[in-house]
């Protein structure tokens, strides 16, 4: 009978332990692509460009550098993701995405942009499951070679279980610039347990001491 009471015990507990469910979001740093090391490439220009987890979308200036100083000496010694816009692209816009599978309700994201020391500036508008985490108004801008993290902090899931993380380019002006990404991270966040789950997660507990007792007498 203690067997019994020990099996259904832990059952419970294990039903009902609290903890971080691990987001299945991949690849936050570009490193695991199909780019030589020393080079970079572009989806316009390679069709084949790869990294695992991310979408590049067809026909524009998306790609990775992998330790190369090509755009600038900043990242001659980092792998990144890149989106750069073209006055003579016709408007067409970088994107970069990925879709990921988690049924947690809340996540934080973070990432680290820069771009090339340019006077121009290069607008970053990120969007998770289609709603725009940076403000239409003003997205994200950088002008500057050094790296800025940013961090968006609860934000819902879709409620599907699958999410989806983008990353687009906006050029103010008329000119070639890009903007550099870098440690893109999405973490679930631990959900508030319900009172409900407590009280299961400490009739675990009386089960397992009520079968020990037994075991005792």
């Amino acid at each position: 009978m203690s067997n019994t009471f020990k099996r259904l015990a832990l059952a419970v507990i294990l039903t009902n332990t609290l903890g971080v469910a691990n987001a299945a979001f991949v690849n936050g740093d570009f490193s695991d692509n199909n780019v030589a090391n020393g080079t970079f490439a572009k989806i316009i220009d390679v069709p084949s460009l790869a990294a695992n987890g991310w979408d590049f979308k067809a026909n524009t200036h998306t790609g990775i550098s992998e330790n190369t100083g090509a755009f600038s000496t900043l990242i001659s010694n980092e792998t990144v993701a890149l989106l750069q816009v073209y006055s003579f692209t016709g408007g067409v816009t970088p994107e970069l995405s990925q879709t990921f599978t988690d049924n947690s309700a809340l996540f934080d994201i973070s990432f680290d942009i820069a771009s090339r020391d340019n006077p121009n500036d290069l607008d970053l508008e990120v969007s998770f499951n289609g709603s725009l985490l940076t403000n239409p108004a003003s997205p994200l801008m950088t002008s500057n070679s050094s790296f800025t993290t940013y961090e968006f902090l609860n934000v819902a899931a879709s409620g599907t279980g699958t999410n989806t993380l983008t990353f687009r380019g906006l050029n103010p002006d008329s000119s070639d610039v890009t903007i550099f990404l870098d440690n893109v991270n999405v973490s679930a966040v631990a959900a508030v347990p319900e009172p409900e789950t407590y009280a299961m997660f400490l009739a675990g507990l009386g089960l397992l001491g009520f079968a020990s007792r037994n075991k005792q007498a």
